[in-house]
């Protein structure tokens, strides 16, 4: 059929407009322009887009510069690779000249569909390698232990007896597994105000109350101080406590139940010779019916601070995060600086008062006994002539904060540090290295506690105005410590960082008890709250978190066995003050306030979404509404 002259124009025009086959979303080391990467030779890929059918590439060339001069003159002096015929899109290696520390990566490709046809060159791309190469490295390990040095107050079990199952000989018991129960009465129509649990058990321990599990202890020392509100009930109580012996040494239980009524009233149990023990717990001990009037009763070995356990030492341990600062003054115009930064624990850089990365709980969770990763950041716009200042806050994070179960910590060593090193080239050629080391001063400030499980306090008053700036006197700050604990290879962070992705607002705020507001954010995510407060200096206010609610519309908090899950801020005064913890977070639906003057409102707390920032690849959408 012949075409009509206008319609024969309007298809040629379309074809020459089509695009053939080009090269689109180029990657390396499967990330769009990385920063610091330690692979000698980086794997390069891209995404082909045409709009014909049937396409395909036929043919490729890479061209990687040295600068963005050289790259827009497609000039690859780096490596070009020439022509090669060949279909690959994806982990193409690079063959070009040895790359060194430091070295910027300018590069671009272009491709040639089925019919042979060039494309015309990609948009430009970047890669810039690491410090890969352990002499690459002129920074120490450095931190501030002294804070760390805390005393815990002496646990307050008043009478309670250390106690075991009768029959094993004493004083060192065998190899074994033992239930002791209990019951605790209350009178009946009782509004419970406090309920805790204070429990020490050689070597571990299970305790259970009602059948759900109350605390989880592993060691004796220090003893384990649980919230337990919603495990105890008016009326009867059903105690029950697997005991595991771990090797043949003296071996024993010790507990106090405290509960505190709304008007005033205190009701204690505590373990002695009226608990009942059992020899095997056996399966499902924690819930299935037992008849303990038939069982002996447990031996009573001795009152509490007897040897070979002594006086025992009560409560969280957790030290402030620190604060660490250097000053350097630049009398060269800056070409390019770039920051490389590790840590044992977690860490928030600062470059002349602003901090450097919005990124959250770098560097990321590794067995630091064997490795730890590395973050880059270009801060080439942040430093200036003249006086400059870096700083870090460091955090205890996986490294040596409360991790899983069992209410333990310092789970590779007890003293978090930072390794950061500034490397500035200038415009004359020149290099210089600002590097962590013992020059450096520390404190303790705003922040005095901050951990995954327990939450983040701050008390907002001690926060020293411009302490990451350069005009900042430190002369009374202490010198820090060097080295570490352990000796990890560093390498890059392969991925992505963990970033804010998604804000939630209370859809309902109600208030189940009074003066503790519980807002709904609508949705169970990972993150943290941000406070928005006017408040009076000294004024403390309680974020605590749930997943869930109980039938009165308060926080089901039982699920979060030992972890207390709780920020706190003091506030400064003076203004309108916002506040977002930075090295803890909580899953949560459901937040309660506590410490207000007045109701909040919807935009007083708003909920954080923390998630690794990897890049959207699709999205799914149905008639159901749940699940979209």
């Amino acid at each position: 059929m012949k075409l009509a002259p206008s319609v024969a124009v309007v298809l040629s025009m379309l074809a020459v407009n089509a695009i053939a086959l080009e090269a689109n979303h180029l990657r390396c080391e499967y990330r769009t322009n990385p920063l610091g990467i330690d692979a000698p030779q980086p794997r390069l890929s891209w995404v082909l887009q045409s709009d014909a059918r049937g396409q395909q590439q036929t043919a490729y060339q890479i061209v990687v510069a040295s600068s963005e001069k050289l790259q827009k003159k497609d000039t690859g002096d780096l490596w070009d690779s020439g022509v090669v015929k060949d279909s690959d899109t994806i982990a193409i290696v690079y063959h070009g000249k040895p790359l060194v520390t430091g070295q910027p990566c300018f590069w671009k490709v272009k491709v040639w569909d089925r019919d042979g046809k060039e494309s015309g060159w990609s948009k430009p791309a970047l890669w810039t390698m690491g410090l890969f190469k352990p002499e690459d490295w002129k920074a120490e390990w450095i931190g501030f232990d002294k804070p760390r040095a805390i005393e815990l107050p002496e646990a307050p079990f008043g009478d309670a007896k250390w106690i075991w199952h009768a029959a094993d000989s004493v004083p060192n018991a065998p190899k074994c597994h033992r239930l002791f129960v209990s019951e605790f009465t209350l009178p009946e129509n009782i509004a419970v105000d406090k309920a805790e649990l204070l429990v020490a058990a050689d070597n571990n321990c299970n305790f259970t109350i009602n059948s759900n599990q109350a605390a989880k202890v592993s060691g004796w020392t220090p003893a384990h101080e649980v919230d337990i509100r919603n495990r105890i009930k008016p009326g009867k109580n059903d105690l029950r406590v697997e005991v595991e012996h771990t090797d043949p040494s003296p071996a024993g239980l010790i507990a106090k139940l405290t509960v505190t009524t709304t008007d005033g009233r205190t009701f204690t149990h505590v373990t002695d010779g009226t608990w009942k023990s059992l020899a095997n717990p056996g399966a499902n001990w924690h819930k299935r019916a037992l008849n303990p009037a038939a069982w002996p009763a447990a031996r009573v070995l001795g009152d509490y601070g007897m040897a070979p356990w002594g006086k025992l030492k009560a409560g969280l341990i957790l030290p402030p995060p620190i604060y660490v600062r250097t000053a350097f003054k630049l009398e060269k115009k800056i070409a390019r600086a770039t920051l490389y930064a590790t840590g044992l624990g977690l860490f928030d850089l600062y470059l002349n008062g602003e901090r450097v990365s919005d990124d959250f709980f770098s560097p990321g969770w590794t067995d630091y006994t064997k490795r730890a990763r590395y973050r880059t950041y270009d801060v080439t716009d942040r430093v200036q002539r003249g006086a400059n200042a870096l700083g870090a806050i460091v955090a205890d994070g996986w490294y040596s904060g409360y991790v899983g179960f069992g209410h333990n910590r310092e789970h590779y060593g007890k003293n978090p540090r930072v390794r950061a090193q500034l490397n500035l080239e200038f415009t004359d050629g020149s290099t210089a290295v600002v590097a962590t080391g013992p020059q450096w001063k520390a404190a303790t400030s705003a922040l005095r506690e901050a951990d995954f499980l327990m939450g983040e306090t701050c008390d907002a008053r001690l926060e020293p105005a411009g302490w990451n700036t350069a005009s900042f006197n430190d002369s009374k700050w202490e010198a820090v410590n060097t080295g570490a604990e352990v000796n990890p290879v560093l390498q890059a962070h392969p991925g992505p960082a963990v970033q804010a992705v998604a804000e939630f607002k209370a859809q309902t705020i109600t208030e189940p008890k009074k003066g503790a507001w519980v807002l709904n954010l609508g949705q169970n995510f990972a993150g943290v709250p941000r406070l928005k407060i006017k408040g009076e200096p000294g004024q403390k206010i309680t974020l605590r978190f749930a997943e869930r609610l109980n039938p009165d519309g308060t926080i089901y908090t039982t699920n979060l066995r030992s972890a207390r899950a709780t920020d706190t801020y003091i506030c400064r005064g003076g203004g309108t003050e916002i506040w977002q913890p930075r090295f803890t977070f909580h899953g949560f639906q459901y937040i309660e306030i506590s410490g207000l003057t007045k109701p909040p409102k919807q935009d007083t707390v708003v909920g954080v979404a923390l998630s690794s920032a990897t890049p959207v690849a699709g999205q799914f959408e149905c008639s159901d509404p749940m699940l979209n």
